[in-house]
């Protein structure tokens, strides 16, 4: 079981969350590209279907979540700590490899310049000469993967001074994964996933607005804005006055392409029925096993324009479409949204770790599916199997108390 857990998590989440990034844009970008939310059609009602689709699912099993006070236990807590410091330790380990590999050595995070000198290196090498770390140093984000979810886990239970310690610990290899190459993806993922976990494993304790809180997280989000855009304008040197405008519009088309990519792929003609069969949403798995070579970046295809920059982001739903098409996917849906329910009101830790997979598609989906990638695959695989570790743990305890 799992203590205090949240009602209806993943239907009320994609409510709140595709109601800021599928309407919020249409709005936010008219200045750039007008297209009014009223004006987004066809794309528009995939995107609420979807919607209703998952909260009818949920609705249909109803339900409520178990209760379990055991997981308030030290051992479980201790379990978790223990956890989540040999996944940060891995994660340490992940960059001092790709500091070999490039290399460079950790002195570099202490000369700004040296940093920005790396950063044009290796996007140059990233975009032209299709540079990519090794397979045994990405195998090695499955444990930065982990992290995320683990310390998003670990403040659900308690936000006590060590364990936000262990957490702005965890944050760290993100972090320089993103310096080092540029990618923004590293630390993006980490903080879905630390979120996906918090709302599945958290508790709900006091609707009462904490206003400390709430300014905390406001000068995180600042202050994550801040390094973002520094990785961006530090792929072309790190000249502010000269690039600073190129940089706003790469980070408007990041907010907002999605739904006009989205839209632009729609009315050219969706798919009704299956048609890749997997391999769109789950390409990095099938080309492991020696199926389709997936296309770098996204998709090829990406003169879709948000003013003056375009985009090949078309979010997770068209790898779903293109898969499974129109038809099959409402099915998916709806079953989905009952599935979760299902694991969500069973209380088990193994129910939640699944859930959290499911909860991070959400929250990925306005770029892609977060199961394209073979390393975030490995992170769930491997949560799913600690979630049952420490479920057999707190087993044998609860006997041994008995005894």
């Amino acid at each position: 079981g799992v203590t205090g857990v949240q009602t209806c998590a993943l239907p009320i989440l994609v409510f709140r969350w595709w109601t800021i990034i599928w309407s919020l844009p249409a709005f936010a970008a008219a200045p750039v590209d007008f297209r009014p939310f009223w004006d987004i059609g066809v794309s528009g009602l995939i995107i609420l279907s979807v919607s209703v689709l998952l909260a009818a699912g949920s609705a249909v099993h109803g339900g409520v979540p178990a209760v379990d006070s055991r997981h308030r236990s030290i051992g479980f807590e201790q379990d978790l700590k223990i956890a989540l410091i040999i996944a940060s330790v891995l994660s340490f380990l992940s960059v001092q490899l790709l500091l070999s590999d490039l290399g460079l050595d950790a002195r570099i995070f202490l000369d700004p310049e040296k940093l920005i000198e790396n950063a044009v290196t290796t996007s140059i090498a990233r975009y032209y000469q299709d540079y990519s770390p090794p397979f045994g140093i990405r195998v090695m984000l499955c444990f930065l993967y982990l992290s995320g979810f683990l310390s998003g886990w670990l403040i659900a239970i308690g936000k006590s001074r060590k364990n936000m310690l262990l957490v702005s610990v965890a944050f760290l290899p993100p972090v320089a994964w993103m310096v080092l190459l540029t990618t923004k993806a590293s630390i993006l993922f980490w903080l879905i996933f630390a979120v996906a976990g918090h709302q599945v494993f958290g508790v709900r304790e006091s609707k009462a607005v904490n206003f400390r809180a709430v300014l905390s997280l406001m000068v995180l989000v600042c202050a994550l804005g801040a390094i973002l855009f520094w990785t961006q304008l530090s792929r072309s040197g790190g000249d502010f006055d000269r690039d600073a405008k190129d940089v706003y519009s790469v980070f408007v088309v990041s907010a907002v392409g999605h739904l006009f990519a989205f839209r632009e792929w729609v009315d050219a003609g969706i798919p009704w029925l299956p048609v890749e069969f997997g391999q769109s949403s789950f390409a990095g798995l099938v080309e492991l096993l020696g199926g389709k070579i997936r296309t770098p970046g996204l998709y090829s295809f990406a003169n879709v324009y948000v003013g003056d920059v375009s985009t090949n982001v078309y979010s997770a739903l068209r790898p779903l479409l293109e898969d499974v098409g129109l038809l099959v996917a409402a099915v998916i849906m709806l079953s989905l949204g009952w599935l979760c329910r299902v694991l969500e009101v069973s209380g088990t830790l193994v129910g939640r770790a699944v859930l959290a997979g499911f909860l991070s598609w959400i929250l990925w989906s306005p770029i892609t599916s977060v199961f394209n990638y073979n390393s975030i695959i490995g992170a769930l695989v491997m949560l799913v199997g600690l979630a049952y570790w420490i479920s057999l743990g707190d087993s044998v305890r609860d006997r041994a108390s008995v005894s």
